[in-house]
């Protein structure tokens, strides 16, 4: 009998350690994806989804929709992907997800054309929001790179009419965040750039390959208050942390401002509190509404 109670006490224990540890993280989020156990019950297509254009569900049919501009009105409003989606795992789980060039005509002069992917969910088509390339400009392609969904287009110079022929490269780069698409606003040659508001500076550069979506992550990191408060370290608790990127198990600003980073390569990341903790934040930890400051150094990527 006491045999069996002290293994019964050993168990209580470490089940308690466990959730010691986990509740310790405070980096991590609460929006853990639970889907990876469903079963595959259709094929994806992703010309057959559902995509946010400037706010408003559009659902496309074989590539394409018609919607009337106000109900009973005899204008239309017709969406339709330019070429073919690309194909290409932007999410890193190992299933090919597509990318696309969207053109909407909303019945007047202009031809809008938007970037968007749509993420393979066990053969669902899951469609993101579009965001604007331009009017009437010249597209030329979407394509994935180096973890990085890329689209060009040619589009006219600055002050030239709608008239002129569009005549000006453009490359513009997007990542996904779940089947959300964001922009990474990507300057050449700085070590400076923003993604969705966060502030991203490369404090010292690494080597080899990029972090992807899917890859296990073991980094490094301070977090600090705006007024410098440190409330977090790894290097202080002398243990790195792991995680899946891009699986929503951290705040959406470690899933967005790592991707890319190399083995060595160190950040300090600028966190609106809307990629972090939001209004609520953590009662007793995080306030309200709070800006994080994160320093994090890549150790390795699985």
């Amino acid at each position: 009998m006491k045999r069996t109670i002290l293994i019964l006490v050993g168990i209580i224990v470490v089940v308690g350690m466990g959730y010691l540890i986990i509740k310790s993280q405070p980096i991590k989020s609460s929006e853990n994806n639970n889907n990876n156990n469903q079963e595959q019950v259709s094929v994806f297509d992703s010309k057959n989804a559902t995509y946010i254009i400037e706010g408003k569900e559009v659902v496309l049919v074989d590539g394409k929709a018609e919607q009337e501009t106000v109900p009973g009105s005899a204008t239309k409003i017709k969406t339709n992907i330019f070429g073919e989606p690309t194909k290409a795992d932007i999410n890193g789980d190992g299933k090919e997800d597509a990318i696309m060039i969207i053109i909407q005509e909303p019945g007047g002069s202009g031809t809008f054309y938007y970037a968007a992917g749509s993420i393979n969910d066990n053969g669902k088509a899951l469609g993101s929001n579009a965001i604007l390339l331009g009017d009437r400009i010249a597209p030329q392609n979407i394509v994935f790179e180096n973890g990085e969904i890329i689209a060009n287009y040619a589009e006219r110079k600055k002050g030239e009419p709608m008239t002129a022929e569009p005549s000006v490269g453009v490359s513009r780069y997007f990542v996904t965040y779940g089947a959300e698409l964001v922009e990474k606003n990507k300057q050449t040659n700085s070590n400076n750039f923003e993604i969705q508001g966060m502030k991203i500076e490369i404090i010292k550069n690494g080597a080899g390959s990029e972090a992807k979506n899917g890859n296990i992550i073991t980094a490094h990191y301070v977090g600090t208050l705006e007024n410098g408060q440190k409330f977090d370290s790894s290097i202080d608790r002398g243990e790195p942390f792991s995680f899946t990127l891009g699986a929503g198990e951290v705040i959406k600003g470690w899933d967005l401002g790592i991707l890319g980073m190399k083995v060595g390569e160190k950040r300090k990341l600028t966190i609106p509190s809307d990629l972090a903790y939001g209004q609520a934040g953590i009662p007793g930890f995080i306030s309200e509404n709070a800006t994080l400051i994160f320093e994090v150094e890549l150790l390795v990527i699985e």
